[in-house]
């Protein structure tokens, strides 16, 4: 693949992520699993370390809150002694850590691909931090249940006697 058309895919690739970002939660708490959608799509596609290193600075600049997110978060949280630029200051600078700590576990620094890969380190008990990585972003996918629109009722007398005939393998009588 030439440079330019590498460039072209890469962009396209970005420009798809940046597109569905606005559907993603993007909480401190999904940061890296965000950058580790882009980042692995770009690995997959064989995109270069060079070209890769070139949609990061773009990426991180589109995963930044604007600027009305910041004062309502700020004015929700309400941070102590700390100035509403120094907290957004830090937030940015949490985006940009979580992505380049993606970028640089799935990126080698010289840009050098390893033939094999090697066996990773084993961080969270038996899983690899890539394994924990694709797990997590499993898990976070399933939906949440809300407790709070389920409705209980206890059991009917009917209910009991029939769980209790089920149990001791009698089953109701009618069947």
């Amino acid at each position: 693949m030439t440079n330019a058309a590498e460039e072209k895919k890469a962009n396209l690739i970005f420009d798809k992520w940046k597109a569905e970002l606005k559907e993603l939660d993007r909480s401190r708490a999904n940061v890296e699993s965000n950058f580790d959608a882009l980042f692995l799509k770009l690995k997959e596609s064989k995109i270069s370390f060079d070209v890769a290193h070139q949609i990061l600075s773009k990426a991180i600049i589109a995963h930044h809150p604007n600027q009305s997110v910041i004062d309502n978060v700020y004015r929700r949280v309400k941070i102590s002694g700390k100035p509403k630029q120094e907290f957004a200051d830090e937030w940015k600078e949490n985006i940009a850590a979580g992505a380049k700590r993606i970028f640089y576990s799935l990126y080698d620094i010289d840009g050098v691909e390893k033939d094999e890969p090697e066996e990773e380190k084993k961080e969270y008990g038996s899983m690899s931090a890539s394994e924990y990585r694709k797990q997590r972003k499993h898990f976070d996918s399933i939906p949440e249940l809300d407790w709070t629109k389920i409705k209980l009722e206890p059991m009917s007398i009917e209910d009991l006697i029939e769980m209790e005939n089920m149990s001791t393998g009698l089953g109701d009588k009618d069947e």
